[in-house]
């Protein structure tokens, strides 16, 4: 792989880019017991966080097509450091909301912008250099909480963030004078709003929103569905997400790489299949079937990463990259966010197993939509007059319309 040291500090940055939010439920309790909070405000405090985190993913990618990714990465990772510095000023709850506030917003530039780089600069091994860097982003979230718990109890909760910082800052500075890698100009004139009239990009867009929708639910009440519904103790439940957290990792590799050998389409029509099967194994009786279901969503949802990365590549040209990764970013992490409060309510109502019946639903939903997709690349890259986008090929505008 060409550029390893460029893709090197993108995996650094990836985690780092994680390391603000995933800091804070380890040091929770630390939390509430310094400042006398309730877990109704620091939860008030983190809804905001990760609504931001999503959301500013759409100002983000179009930014770093005007300006370039490397002086957007450069501004994200060191504003998003910088932003720890607050706590010095003010240590109570007003500090940690603003801290949280900030570095949500500037780490929210991060993904569009570094899938945008990754894309063009790795143009023909991009699902490798994809999973490269969902790699280390699924490593920082495995090791950040235990790096955090460890800072807090050395030196207070507050140490552990600002530690945290001043590294994302130095990581900032190699990004401080890249240039943007070469992109040959179309032969057309450039129309942002061309985008919304591709089949291929609407059927990206109506898979990652069921993808998204899965996710965010299963994410939030996975520990206590395994605690509640199977039987599980707390420790055994964290045990388990770290066990989904490791075999993300390895999802993440094979995605990528699976990807590049049998299409990105192919592909997710694979991975989705694999997903629903897990999540049908979780509706039968017995530990085996919740192992089966984590190590199948471990692997299977995470490979969906890179391949829908590479997707997103093939679809847009460079001039609009970074406005494309917003919108699918904002898309998985922001409006599927919706699904932990259907989730939500739906245990409320009937029990977490029914909430969980739902996600499966959802997922059923996605593979039915990847299927879809897999439909509309194959029709889109046939024929005479086919419009299908490599993106180690400069090509003009006219060839994105289907």
């Amino acid at each position: 792989m060409q550029n390893k040291t460029t893709i090197f500090f993108l995996g650094v940055a990836h985690a780092l880019d994680h390391s603000f939010l995933t800091a804070l439920p380890p040091v929770l309790l630390l939390i509430v017991s310094d400042l006398g909070l309730s877990l109704g405000e620091i939860g008030l405090a983190a809804t905001f966080s990760y609504l931001l985190f999503g959301a500013g993913a759409l100002i983000g990618g179009p930014l770093s097509d005007k300006i370039g990714e490397g002086r957007v990465v450069f501004l994200s990772l060191g504003l998003a450091g910088a932003s720890t510095l607050v706590l010095f000023l003010n240590g109570g709850f007003l500090g940690l909301f603003v801290m949280l506030i900030l570095s949500s917003i500037w780490t929210s530039f991060y993904h569009p912008t570094a899938n945008s780089l990754i894309s063009k600069r790795y143009r023909e091994e991009i699902g490798r250099a994809m999973a490269f860097h969902g790699v280390c982003g699924s490593i920082g979230q495995v090791f950040v909480p235990s790096l955090a718990v460890f800072l807090a109890l050395a030196a207070g909760w507050r140490f552990s963030f600002i530690s945290l910082g001043i590294l994302s800052m130095m990581v900032s500075l190699y990004f401080a004078r890249m240039r943007s890698p070469e992109e040959r100009e179309p032969d057309t004139k450039y129309d942002g709003y061309s985008v919304l009239k591709r089949r291929r990009f609407w059927a990206l867009v109506i898979c990652n929103i069921m993808i998204g929708l899965y996710f965010r639910g299963t994410e939030l009440f996975l520990p206590a569905y395994l605690t509640r519904a199977r039987g599980l103790s707390i420790e055994l439940s964290g045990l388990a997400i770290s066990l989904l957290m490791a075999l993300g990792v390895l999802g993440q590799f094979l995605g990528g790489v699976g990807g590049d050998r049998i299409g990105n389409a192919k592909a997710l029509v694979l991975e989705s299949i694999a997903v629903t099967i897990g999540f049908a194994c979780l509706q039968l009786e017995g530990l085996a079937s919740a192992l089966v279901f984590l190590v199948l969503f471990g692997m299977a949802f995470y490979a969906t990463q890179p391949t829908t990365n590479a997707l997103t590549a093939e679809i847009s040209s460079p001039q609009e990259r970074g406005l494309l990764y917003g919108i699918m970013f904002f898309i998985v992490f922001g409006l599927g966010s919706a699904s932990s409060a259907i989730a939500g309510q739906v245990a409320e109502i009937s029990g977490l197993q029914s909430a969980f019946s739902v996600m499966m639903l959802l997922s059923l939903l996605a593979l039915i939509s990847s299927l879809l997709l897999r439909r509309v690349w194959v029709v889109s890259c046939q024929g005479p007059n086919a419009a299908c986008f490599r993106p180690d090929i400069a090509v003009n505008n006219e060839h994105f319309d289907s």
